[in-house]
């Protein structure tokens, strides 16, 4: 990823996130450190969003209530966060199938 387009990332991450939580019905509060932290704080969870080291197979850390997960796109950094703030969140798996679509 080049450096601007990882800097619009950084910069609009903590609004996706915030509106994320809007979307979910959970309040809270999202704020980027100086160091480029993420901390997202809910009345039950404190959550933490790091950039990975270089030369990782994955692109975030995050980290709630000390557990930690991995991310390696912004749709997993979403998933991984909303797994981790809400217990009743069941993922849904999409499958994609040939189907034929020649008319009858």
């Amino acid at each position: 990823m080049s450096e601007s387009r990882g800097d619009a990332l950084a910069n609009a991450l903590p609004a996706l996130v915030e509106e994320s939580l809007v979307l979910w019905g959970r309040s809270g509060t999202v704020h980027r450190e100086s160091t480029g932290t993420i901390v997202v704080r809910t009345v039950e969870h404190h959550v933490r969003i790091d950039r990975a080291e270089a030369g990782v197979p994955f692109r975030w850390l995050v980290v709630v209530d000390g557990r930690r997960r991995v991310a390696g796109s912004v749709t997993g950094l979403l998933r991984a966060l909303r797994l981790g703030i809400d217990a009743d969140f069941q993922p849904s798996r999409v499958r994609i199938a040939p189907i034929d679509a020649r008319p009858s």
